[in-house]
């Protein structure tokens, strides 16, 4: 007789329809059930008090995602729980409404038309709006905050309930016929093989109930670096890495300020690292341990800070340099890979939507700057497709 077995509760952002939703159910091969949730808050408190399990947003092809940094950064050790995994997942965002229309009968109305959206879906439509809808009413940057909403899922409800041809919104392309509405235009107009991670978060490892998949050999420590704002103070950073012979792997910018009101005079950087170690290495003690040394008077949480959030195994792959990630003070950021695609090129299937996937960043660039990258990486898909396409590609 089989054995029932009860679901896994996870605290998510909005609903089995979102694409937290989707995340958690990739990366784990059990029954699951959600917790759902309108903030990013709300998911870390509730895995800390109530589930013991959630899964947050981190970055997309945009670039970080400020609301859930801020809440895995700036929150004190005790109300964090652990980063134990890690699931990377291609996004296809639509515009939906609840009436049928074109772009171009859209187009005609101009302003009277509203698009809400949660600001991180935004972001990574906002090419395709420049180009297809520029007078159409949505968020930009921190103008217009009225449209934003804090999840997808809510914001194509509301659209929704206005039943109006006037009120938009962005959200997961799928999501459109299950809730009725429709989709207006293509069904994905953020860029094409856009990548958003997520990291899952866990409150109590012991007992472990997370697998660990046979492909992912490599331990991952999770953590966030402080430092007083300025490119030198960072470069100072970096610079320890490299004597202590950190193996960066991945890269998520966040501008920090100062969250521990240690000196209110001070702003400060800095941002998510992924960094390769052994379970016994004592790494991330001895790099924090350094960076904290930078500053003779410095507490814990002062300007200069490490913070170990937790860790996981990913797959092998290439390592950064850390000095490459400082920038220079007249340019802005470069944008860094986050998912080695030599570990791509090695399969003969490869095409490229799989190549796009690789590229998904983790610093603030705009959109159609990466569109670009990835029509220059196209040759290399050209390349790369000769063979007969029979294989998979690895899970990332």
């Amino acid at each position: 007789m089989s054995v029932q077995r009860e679901p896994l509760i996870f605290a998510i952002q909005g609903d089995e329809l979102s694409y937290h939703a989707k995340a958690v159910t990739e990366f784990i091969d059990k029954p699951v059930g959600f917790a759902t949730m309108d903030t990013f808050g709300g998911v870390v408190r509730t895995t800390r008090n109530e589930t013991n399990l959630g899964a947050i947003a981190i970055c997309t092809v945009a670039g970080t995602v400020d609301a859930s940094a801020k809440e895995i950064v700036c929150q004190r050790p005790s109300a964090l729980p652990s980063v134990v995994g890690r699931q990377d997942i291609e996004v296809q965002l639509g515009l939906i409404g609840s009436c049928e229309q074109t772009i171009d009968e859209l187009s005609e109305r101009g302003r009277e038309a509203k698009c809400l959206a949660q600001m991180a879906a935004m972001l990574q439509c906002e090419p395709f709006f420049e180009e297809n809808l520029p007078l159409l009413k949505r968020g930009r940057g921190n103008k217009s905050k009225g449209l934003y909403r804090g999840e997808s899922i809510k914001a194509v409800r509301e659209a929704l309930s206005k039943k109006s041809p006037d009120w938009l919104a962005i959200g997961p392309s799928f999501a459109a016929e299950a809730l009725d509405g429709h989709m207006v235009g293509p069904d994905q107009i953020n860029p094409l093989g856009s990548v958003t991670s997520f990291y899952v978060l866990q409150q109590e490892t012991d007992p472990k109930v997370l697998p660990e998949h046979p492909d992912k050999t490599e331990p991952r420590a999770v953590i966030s670096l402080a430092h007083p704002e300025g490119v030198g103070e960072f470069a100072k950073c970096m610079e320890m890495a490299v004597r202590m012979g950190i193996k960066i792997s991945r890269f998520i910018p966040f501008d920090i300020g100062d969250f521990t009101k240690h000196n209110k005079d001070v702003r400060r950087g800095g941002g998510i690292f992924e960094i390769a170690h052994t379970r016994t290495s004592g790494i991330v003690a001895e790099f924090s341990a350094r960076i904290a040394g930078l500053e003779d008077n410095d507490g814990f949480g002062g300007p200069f800070n490490v913070r170990n959030l937790g860790g996981f195994m990913w797959y092998p792959e290439a390592d950064i340099d850390p000095l490459s990630l400082i920038p220079d003070e007249n340019e802005a950021p470069t944008p860094y890979p986050t998912v080695n695609i030599d570990r791509f090129k090695h399969d003969l299937s490869l095409d490229k939507a799989k190549l796009i996937r690789a590229l998904q960043v983790a610093n603030r660039s705009e959109a159609k700057a990466i569109a670009k990258l990835v029509e220059e990486m196209s040759t290399i898909v050209s390349d790369t497709t000769a063979a007969p396409q029979d294989s998979s590609s690895p899970e990332q």
